[in-house]
């Protein structure tokens, strides 16, 4: 038998567990690359190498010296930048050039080209510490994040000078190489975009609305709930087709995945930002389930750089993801969801913390403990589903003890 193909896998996330198993399918060898002793991507990987992903050096000597045929990542941000540049130095294919990568990582370059390029997006400013906040010109209230953070990790919602100053200590602290981005924020309703271009279009695949809870004494947004397809008008929807267009077309991403943020308000469309990679979380599961487009596939074509027929049909269910968070503790184990779907009431379930893992609430990422589909054909349907979960499910402690934040999610109420 010939030698098998060899892929390198960054971050031994859950998700990458899919990942891995669809390369190995397609014949390849699958090496995972983090620096964790046991990520959850470990038990599906051929072998595991114990070295971070940001360490670029270490990871081009290890492409080199097993003359790999593919670096590839599919959800985790930042990660692509490091693989377009050892991939445009070595020779491998990749999803495209490593300055789109730096556009679209650094959120400073990125809503900077958005403005020059008449993409709606909130007025924002960029620091490197709380003492430029003197004279700022902005209106409360205010989103800080990293400049280079991860998702929504060190996200945080100021209200006033003194929580905006404690904000951006924060991120410094957790990101201290990064500058922080301080953006207004915008007016409406939030949503997530999730999109595949190809062809010159953008490809829309499914819109789906963000509920989120700000009422954190932290002042840490959390996302109670997804809900797809969206309740948004004709107007509106053919508002986020022409912005996810423009974005394709002014960072020159074609045959990828992207996911934008956005804001509507009135019909209007303003891009909080976006991203060149497949979302994480139960997205993937969500788009599959509503379309039949399986972006794991997808975006292996497009690290592989094989180009991509993108087919897929409408919506013929609501659809929502919830999130499961948990107050402060060690985490042991979520009860009572496997009742709920002998009886219909959950769809899908993805349980991302171990036993024996610390929850904290300094971020949103920190504390959640699991993530919940629910379908239905009405709205109503789906709600009930929800409801129900939410007053059967436990998230256990280590001691025995319930820390299920219980009033995290989606109602009526909150549509």
């Amino acid at each position: 038998m010939g030698r098998k193909e060899i892929a390198i896998v960054l971050g031994g996330v859950t998700n990458h567990i899919i990942l891995i198993n669809k390369l190995k399918e397609r014949g390849f060898y699958t090496v995972l690359i983090d620096y964790l002793e046991d990520p959850p991507a470990k038990i599906a990987a051929d072998e595991h190498i114990q070295v971070s992903t940001f360490d670029l050096n270490a990871i081009e000597k290890i492409a080199v010296d097993r003359k790999v045929s593919l670096i590839i990542n599919c959800c985790l941000e930042h990660l692509n930048k490091g693989i377009c540049k050892i991939c445009e130095k070595i020779g491998l294919p990749k999803p495209y050039s490593y300055e789109t990568a730096m556009d679209i990582s650094d959120k400073e370059r990125m809503k900077t080209k958005m403005r020059e390029g008449g993409i709606s997006t909130t007025p924002f400013i960029c620091v490197s510490s709380s003492d430029e906040l003197d004279g700022v010109d902005l209106n409360f209230p205010l989103y800080v994040k990293p400049a280079t953070g991860s998702g929504s990790n060190a996200v945080n919602r100021a209200v006033d000078v003194e929580t905006t100053k404690e904000a951006v200590q924060k991120s410094l602290t957790r990101y201290p190489n990064s500058k922080v981005i301080i953006e207004e924020e915008a007016m409406g309703d939030e949503y997530s975009v999730y999109c595949f271009p190809s062809d010159g279009s953008a490809n829309v695949l499914l819109v789906v609305r963000r509920y989120t809870d700000n009422n954190s004494a932290k002042h840490v947004t959390k996302c109670v709930a997804t809900l797809g397809p969206a309740l948004i008008s004709q107007e509106a929807y053919k508002n986020v087709v022409t912005t996810a267009d423009r974005i394709a077309e002014v960072f020159k991403l074609t045959n990828t995945p992207m996911f934008m943020q956005v804001m509507i308000y009135n019909n209007t469309v303003n891009v909080i930002e976006f991203a060149g990679r497949m979302a994480g979380g139960f997205s993937y599961r969500t788009i599959y389930l509503s379309t039949g487009f399986d972006l794991f596939e997808a975006t292996i074509n497009s690290f592989l750089q094989i180009s991509n027929h993108v087919e897929y049909h409408k919506p013929d269910q609501y659809i929502t993801v919830s999130t499961v968070y948990a107050s402060p503790c060690i985490f042991n184990e979520v009860l009572g969801y496997k009742e709920l779907f002998k009886d219909g009431t959950i769809s899908d379930v993805i349980l991302p913390r171990f036993s024996g893992t610390k929850i904290n609430d300094s971020s949103a990422n920190g504390s959640r403990v699991a993530f919940l589909i629910h379908r239905d054909k009405t709205v109503k349907g789906v709600l009930d589903k929800i409801k129900k979960t939410f007053e059967s499910i436990d998230v256990i402690d280590t001691d025995g003890c319930s820390r299920m934040k219980r009033d995290i999610y989606l109602t009526k109420k909150k549509l």
